[in-house]
């Protein structure tokens, strides 16, 4: 779960560049919305995942209900609407600390080597030396 919500944290981060849209009904603000389209290509961009990986962790972030779906409960990869859940709330450099941490338990449990030009992208991309 903490990882989960890590990776929901990270939705809010300038790093990510999820671009969040806010309908004004009146004087009522809605809550800040995201297609699910566009998730998908900053998880793939910031994480490294496939498409079909990045479809799979935004369903388990609908359901640890750290994503809210507009009418649905199945994250898709498409213009459907989604929003944060309120109680994702994490300083940056905490979520950047926590997700560089988990991309290296990711590259040590697929025992995968990178090259080094992509080590040095995601270190320039969590602002690491």
């Amino acid at each position: 779960t903490t990882s989960l919500i890590i990776v929901a944290a990270s939705f809010r981060t300038v790093e990510f560049g999820l671009a969040f849209k806010t309908k004004v009904k009146g004087l009522k603000k809605a809550k800040a919305r995201f297609k699910g389209c566009n998730a998908v290509d900053c998880m793939v961009a910031f994480f490294g995942v496939g498409r079909q990986e990045a479809v799979e962790i935004g369903q388990r972030l609908l359901a640890g209900q750290l994503l809210k779906g507009q009418a649905t409960n199945v994250f898709r990869d498409d213009s459907t609407l989604y929003s944060m859940a309120d109680a994702v709330e994490l300083e940056d450099a905490v979520v950047l600390h926590n997700l560089a941490e988990a991309v290296g338990v990711v590259m040590q449990r697929r025992q995968e080597t990178l090259p080094e030009e992509a080590i040095l992208e995601i270190h320039a991309k969590l602002g690491m030396p």
